[in-house]
């Protein structure tokens, strides 16, 4: 019997949270508070200032700033969260399986169990696509950190980007 691909795991939890979020490909709208952080239009008014002096999301403020400078901020947000579905999703897989906490199967299922949930409300506001982002980003360094413990603990190079990107997120 031969053994399956190391790939056909990974690329079954990509196609079924694609599937899953497929309404973020059809959502351009901008609702509740999107519409005063996100360029509508070239000269409409945003106001991304509260985001830094009042809410102190300096992150966000980055996000919603680099989605506005693309000239099309909806796009940009679902790209994002996307992105952060799969890379989250991916790294949470690879870590249960590196820790030998789960199967094989039930890493991938508990992967998407947990991403599955985490961008429905990105169907709706686009703000939400980068606290996604910043989940995904610690799933990312929290796996970073479990390889390391495999590889050792002279990978400086490795050690110090998987605590910025946990830092980060």
């Amino acid at each position: 019997m031969q053994s399956p691909s190391p790939l056909r795991d990974p690329l079954i939890l990509v196609g079924a949270l694609l599937l899953v979020h497929v309404l973020l490909v059809f959502n351009h709208g901008f609702y509740t508070d999107d519409w005063v952080m996100f360029r509508i239009t070239p000269d409409y008014p945003v106001d991304t200032d509260f985001l830094i002096h009042g809410a102190g999301h300096p992150f966000l403020f980055i996000y919603v700033t680099l989605a506005n400078l693309s000239g099309h901020p909806a796009t940009v947000m679902n790209l994002m969260a996307i992105a952060a579905i799969i890379i989250g999703a991916l790294n949470l897989r690879s870590l249960l399986e590196r820790l030998r906490l789960f199967s094989d199967f039930e890493a991938a299922l508990f992967a998407f169990l947990v991403w599955s949930y985490a961008g429905y409300q990105s169907w709706a506001t686009k703000v939400v696509a980068s606290y996604l982002f910043s989940f995904a980003m610690l799933c990312l360094g929290l796996n970073l950190l479990s390889i390391l413990v495999e590889a050792g603990p002279r990978r400086f190079g490795l050690r110090a980007a998987a605590l910025v990107t946990i830092f980060l997120s």
